[in-house]
């Protein structure tokens, strides 16, 4: 447009000084806006380097993100894992509780029974004395000066007693 305009003042002579200097202007203009347009253009280059080191930190930090979160995921998972051991073993105790009560009052009852057949058994071994003198006093009694098969019945009889006694 400038060298139009130059063209056109140059043809024109005199009355072409004003094309000249709109010429003058406007080659000035042209440059002034190819200098912006260059300022512009390093501008924009600029904008896209920063913009590809600031994306560049962005993949960075979303990795380290990433990272953090499979962490944080394996530790609530062992956390929920962990919870579920400590119940189990909550469960077991109380378990384990419940046995061990259950075994403490069956022993109690086993040597209360023990005790109570300890007893019985002495009672029985203080009657069975008693009875065994008083048979062997008949059997003495009966046996002098009775024949030798009186006596034999005599003693026949007292054991059976005894059998009797003990069934």
């Amino acid at each position: 447009m400038a060298i139009n305009a130059s063209i056109e003042a140059a043809h024109a002579g005199k009355e072409g000084k004003g094309f000249a200097v709109v010429a003058q202007e406007v080659k000035k203009l042209a440059f002034e806006t190819q200098e912006a347009s260059h300022r512009v253009h390093q501008m924009i280059e600029e904008n896209i380097n920063f913009s590809n080191i600031a994306v560049s930190h962005f993949k960075d930090i979303q990795k380290r993100i990433d990272k953090a979160v499979e962490s944080n995921t394996a530790i609530a998972e062992s956390l929920v894992e962990q919870y579920q051991a400590i119940e189990q073993i909550s469960e077991n105790i109380v378990n384990l509780q419940t046995v061990s009560q259950q075994t403490a009052t069956l022993a109690e009852m086993l040597h209360a029974q023990l005790i109570s057949l300890r007893e019985t058994i002495e009672t029985l071994n203080r009657e069975a004395s008693v009875k065994m003198a008083e048979y062997c006093k008949i059997l003495k009694a009966t046996a002098q000066g009775k024949p030798k098969a009186s006596r034999l019945s005599h003693i026949r009889n007292a054991l059976c007693l005894i059998f009797t006694l003990e069934n």
